[in-house]
């Protein structure tokens, strides 16, 4: 199977040809047929590659009337049952003003409490600025940087914070769809948590951190009810300290391994790299069953690789 996709990589000019081909409207019954296809054609690509091919160089969702759309995002990071959860908001929205920096559109974070005296925070950094809700322009695609942590009532930044907590995000676009379809129009919604190079220095300088990848956002509510999960919270943490460093991104697409911007022949080449190997840590592990990275390199992980197959984060005709 992996000589399989290997081989495919031959089929270099076949891919250029369609880049230069016309741009096509998506017909959206077929579009919906094709998409729920991929799996099953994934599962018989060992039997029959043919279908592969046919699937992995169709232009997907390439239309000429793209426009980018006003849109809420939710994330509750949420604890154990008797602490308080935390939430954040990310807008993009139509409104004369509003910006990617800090603007009067915006709401500062006010840590309110439950009588346990323990919540769960989740802000985004703007100007040092911490936000739970960020508002930003309707065609913004600039990355929210996001910290999370645990804040005590009565206890100082830092100060030890004993926990024995489950952990989890719950994400939504809560008036997505009729009659608002308040889901951001066709930009790419993704979640990563970034991982900081120097402690020392500021974790929201570009350059002082990785990112690796968490979720697609609108797989994750379509398969797993928006639901992400993370780590227990064991042991003892600093009050308002960031236990993880996330980003939703605006501008990335799941299958851009190489985060070059495009999905294209050269991101194929790491999924077929990897094509067919379990219980590993890859980029190229992008979804499971549950529409989340689950270890294992296989058909779901190419079916969501193909769903942005020719996309391109610098051209929205693309998207």
């Amino acid at each position: 199977m992996k000589k399989f996709l290997q081989n495919l990589l031959m089929f270099q000019t076949l891919f250029t040809s369609t880049l230069n081909a016309p741009k096509m409207v998506a017909v959206p019954i077929i579009r919906k047929l094709v998409l729920e296809k991929i799996v099953e054609v994934g599962r018989a690509i060992q039997k029959n590659w043919k279908k592969a091919l046919i699937v992995i160089s169709l232009p997907f969702i390439m239309s000429d009337n793209v426009n980018a759309s006003e849109g809420r995002l939710d994330i509750i990071s949420c604890i154990r049952s008797d602490y308080q959860n935390g939430s954040h908001i990310t807008v993009h929205r139509q409104d004369a003003g509003v910006s990617d920096g800090y603007d009067s559109f915006d709401h500062i974070y006010r840590g309110m409490f439950n009588p346990s005296g323990i919540k769960a925070k989740i802000v985004s950094i703007v100007e040092e600025k911490e936000l739970d809700k960020d508002n930003r322009p309707v065609d913004s695609t600039s990355p929210v940087n996001l910290e999370l942590s645990i804040h005590e009532k009565y206890a100082q930044r830092g100060d030890p914070v004993a926990l024995d907590s489950e952990n989890e995000l719950w994400i939504s676009l809560p008036f997505a769809g009729a009659p608002y379809f308040y889901d951001f129009g066709n930009k790419p919604i993704t979640f990563w948590e970034r991982n900081i190079i120097d402690p020392n220095n500021n974790p929201n300088e570009p350059n002082n951190y990785t990112i690796s990848f968490i979720a697609d956002v609108r797989e994750v509510i379509d398969r797993n009810r928006g639901v992400v999960p993370l780590p227990p919270l064991d042991g003892i943490h600093g009050s308002e300290i960031p236990y993880m460093y996330a980003q939703t991104r605006f501008n990335t697409f799941p299958g851009d391994f190489d985060l070059h911007s495009r999905v294209d022949m050269q991101d194929f080449a790491y999924l077929a790299e990897d094509w067919g190997k379990t219980d590993v840590n890859s980029i190229v592990d992008i979804s499971g069953p549950n529409g989340i990275p689950d270890k294992n390199v296989d058909v779901y992980d190419l079916a969501l690789f193909t769903r942005d197959y020719l996309k391109d984060a610098n051209d929205p005709n693309t998207w």
